[in-house]
Order: C-alpha cells, then structure tokens, then sequence
C-alpha cells in the first residue's frame, strides 16, 4: 500500500486482503495496521505495518498450545498457516508472518523504503 515513518523507521504497510487475494473493501474506524517483525530466508530482520478489518481480541499463546496444520479439510492456504490453538472454544489460526513476504517481494520493498528515505 505504501510506507510509513513510525518513531523514524520506515516501513512498509501491506494489506492482507491483497496478499490473500480477496476484494478490497472500504477502511473504517475498526481498520487497523499490525506492526510485526518478519525474518526473511536470509535471516535478515524487517519491520513492516499489516492492514487487517480490524482486531477484535489479542491472546498470549504459548508453544505448548500451538497444534500442528491439519493436512485435509482446511479451507486455508496452508502456506501462510504457522498453526492453530485453541482458547476456550475458539479456534485461532496462527500466521506465519515469516512467509507472508517472500524475500523477492521484500527485496523490492527494501528498494523503495531506501528510496523514500534517500
């Protein structure tokens, strides 16, 4: 979607519903952007900004809880799925945000930060 300059890192902002390949919608007051690290293949750390819907609750979910991807009957893409937990009755689908910017993708992104920043 473009960058954006937060506490004096530059940073990249993608939108999911692009990556995933579903239509795009109007933002709202309930959009919102997730800051995370990503770790690209060759080891090297970035920052980027997630634009989602929105968030409707953070869980702290241990390694313990994590369950492994099921091979049938998931109707997700399983190439951005880390795991799934469950919290009470609530099943969680835990992304992989490693592989959702293949290290081609996030070379590109690194050219065009650098350039805003130049």
């Amino acid at each position: 979607m473009g960058v954006v300059n937060l506490r004096g890192e530059i940073m990249p902002i993608i939108d999911l519903r692009r990556k995933f390949g579903f239509a795009s919608i109007e933002t709202t007051s309930a959009t919102v952007v997730i800051i995370v690290k990503i770790v690209c293949q060759q080891g090297k750390e970035h920052t980027v900004g997630l634009m989602v819907d929105e968030v409707s609750e953070v869980h702290n979910v241990l390694a313990r809880d994590l369950k492994a991807v099921p091979e049938i009957g998931c109707n997700v893409d399983g190439e951005f799925v880390k795991a799934f937990a469950t919290i009470g009755d609530m099943m969680l689908i835990i992304l992989d945000t490693d592989g959702i910017i293949p290290s081609s993708e996030m070379t590109q992104i690194e050219k065009l930060t650098t350039a805003t920043t130049d």
